[in-house]
């Protein structure tokens, strides 16, 4: 966790996160004080590398990533609509097998959550609107060959 001219997240959370000060918090920006003394406070982090007393004011909660079943269902019921939405592609113009996003997931994205995914299917609906825009009656389908073009 780093600062810059924009000021130190670490020190602002170590201010709210200690409970013998939190009951009069003063935001400096606002020039309004809070308390804060009754707020549960929950804060992600893609590290654990943070400053010791920050640390020591909060419990650690080890989540595991998603199993390659869960991204499926996240990528077909959230990610495709949303971005076929949008890249403009309409339902029937573009679609990707199981198998391919399975092969997606294993080849191209190496991760525990779905942000590359994201990017890797955007990617290949960018490319399908390309060649939609070119051949108006063109179908776009994904499958073990990752683009195919029907």
């Amino acid at each position: 966790m780093g600062s810059d001219s924009r000021g130190d997240p670490a020190s602002a959370l170590l201010e709210v996160l200690d409970t013998e000060h939190n009951k009069h918090f003063t935001d400096h920006y606002l020039e309004v004080e809070f308390d804060l003394s009754s707020v549960m406070f929950v804060a992600t982090a893609n590290s654990l590398n943070l400053p010791h007393p920050l640390r020591d004011r909060m419990e650690i909660i080890q989540l595991s990533g998603y199993t390659e079943d869960e991204k499926i269902s996240i990528a077909t019921h959230h990610l495709i609509p949303k971005l076929k939405k949008e890249h403009g592609l309409y339902q029937k113009e573009w679609d990707i097998t199981n198998e391919a996003l399975y092969k997606l997931i294993r080849l191209y994205t190496r991760e525990s959550g779905v942000r590359s995914m994201e990017r890797e299917l955007a990617k290949l609906m960018r490319k399908a609107v390309k060649e939609i825009l070119t051949d108006k009656d063109k179908k776009i389908s994904v499958g073990l060959t990752i683009y195919k073009i029907i």
